[in-house]
């Protein structure tokens, strides 16, 4: 029975191409936009997930409450990482980075060459973070003195397609050896590094090295905790006045310490300054977009509905012979489903080739690196599911109204189905008001946006 519905609605597509044709090219073009919308989403959701332990990974956050308002620094005190490590049975590791240049110059074949993608770890750091290694040992790789760790892109940059391990680097004040070639961090992450230098680098000779790693007072490293459990976590922060006192000596109206999960850490960040961050996320951007993928889906049903009601007349006679036939009021709306459910998986199928041929595109408008193999198999079931939906919501009024026709009525040559011509109109104007408000929400966020890009700052940036 369920194939020669299949091959009864292959017949109808193919008689009624023009219709067919408008269906499916109307229904993909709004899965395509609102599955690009949903890829971004998903993206957003999924920094830091990469990491085995990011469930037990946490920010420490340095909370200074000396002005008028507290203020929340993405880093620490040097000391603030070790102390924890060593108070609280909670903390299994800690690892810290440290900035203190905005960017640190290579001495390389006569050229001085300036990595503005650098930062100096402990040794730990790769202990904590598991960025896929190509070369070297991530337990190892930053345990030796002037020790460095270089990304994919950064090693071919500079050492072309031969081995980088164990090649000599030479910096403003020191020379380092190549320890470790690590995979271009994913776009995904917190962290965007292409050159990870050892803590034990010969800035320790420097006297303000040693001040600023030494004092509990200077904000200086992006300090980062592994705990025993996700449940650690409360219990540290509830433990936040004890460790002020204990190492600090004062109460905890001046300073305090936050304790802040690392996959919170992109999009929770707003109202925390400094800190190694790629860059911050929004909520309220992920809203916007999964609502304005949700206003797509919804006009993309609408504008079925509206096709599927205004070809009922023509139908009609076909649905009074079925019934005078024998055929029941149940036969037809399978009938009438499984001819939205096979344009609706048409929709998908070209939806998901047309996205394959604009991600690129599309990566440059987000500025990301979402390719094919991103899609896993629960994302590839999400956009099926969601697509198989849509074919059951915009098929089900059609196939309802029109399984409910009387067979005196739809054989009538005067037949005309007045009652879904107020349906077709409220839903056309449903589909202009979204539409004008899509418009004109996309021009004033284009406008801000360029607000932003273009405003004079007042000074030279450079």
């Amino acid at each position: 029975m369920f194939r020669n519905y299949i091959k009864i609605a292959f017949r109808n597509l193919r008689r009624n191409s023009v219709y067919s044709f408008i269906n499916i090219f109307g229904l993909s073009l709004g899965l395509t936009c609102s599955f690009l919308l949903f890829l971004f989403i998903d993206n957003e959701l999924s920094f830091d997930a990469f990491h085995s332990n990011a469930s037990k990974i946490a920010r420490v956050i340095e909370i200074d409450k000396t002005g008028e308002e507290p203020r929340s620094y993405g880093r620490t005190s040097a000391l603030t990482g070790p102390a924890l490590l060593g108070q609280y049975a909670e903390v299994v590791n800690q690892t810290r980075l440290f900035q203190p240049f905005g960017h640190i110059d290579i001495h390389w074949k006569g050229d001085r060459i300036s990595e503005r993608k650098w930062a100096i770890a402990d040794s730990t750091f790769f202990e904590i973070f598991d960025f896929e290694f190509l070369e070297g040992d991530r337990h190892t790789a930053l345990s030796e003195p002037n020790s460095i760790v270089l990304s994919k892109g950064t090693a071919t940059k500079y050492f072309g397609e031969k081995s980088a391990l164990n090649e000599v680097m030479e910096f403003n004040s020191f020379t380092a050896k190549v320890t470790g070639v690590i995979e271009d961090m994913p776009s995904n992450s917190q962290l965007d590094l292409e050159v990870v230098i050892s803590k034990n680098v010969s800035f320790d000779e420097w006297s303000w090295w040693q001040r600023a790693i030494n004092s509990w007072d200077i904000y200086f490293a992006s300090t980062y905790v592994e705990l025993a459990s996700e449940t650690g976590l409360d219990y540290l922060q509830e433990q936040s006045e004890e460790f002020i006192f204990r190492n600090r000596g004062e109460v905890s109206d001046q300073h305090s310490i936050d304790l802040q999960p690392l996959r919170d850490v992109y999009l929770e960040s707003d109202l925390i300054e400094g800190g190694m961050v790629r860059a911050k996320g929004s909520w309220f951007t992920i809203y916007i977009f999964g609502a304005i993928a949700f206003f797509l889906i919804l006009m993309a049903c609408i504008n079925y509905i509206n096709l599927a009601t205004a070809k009922s007349m023509q139908r009609a006679k076909e649905i009074g012979t079925r019934k005078v036939s024998g055929a029941t009021q149940n036969q037809l709306i399978v009938q009438f489903l499984s001819e939205a459910m096979i344009i609706s998986v048409i929709a998908f199928l070209i939806s998901l080739l047309t996205i394959d041929l604009v991600l690129p595109y599309f990566n440059q408008l987000i500025d990301s690196d979402i390719t094919v193999e991103t899609f896993s198999g629960r994302m590839i079931g999400l956009l099926f599911g969601i697509s198989l939906l849509v074919g059951i919501l915009a098929g089900s009024y059609p196939a309802l109204y029109l399984s409910r026709l009387q067979p005196s009525a739809a054989l009538k040559s005067n037949f005309k189905g007045t009652s879904t011509v107020y349906l077709r109109k409220s839903l056309v104007i449903v589909q202009f008001a979204l539409s004008i408000f899509m418009i004109v929400a996309t021009i004033v966020v284009s406008r801000q946006m360029n607000f932003i890009s273009n405003k004079s700052l007042g000074f030279d940036k450079e």
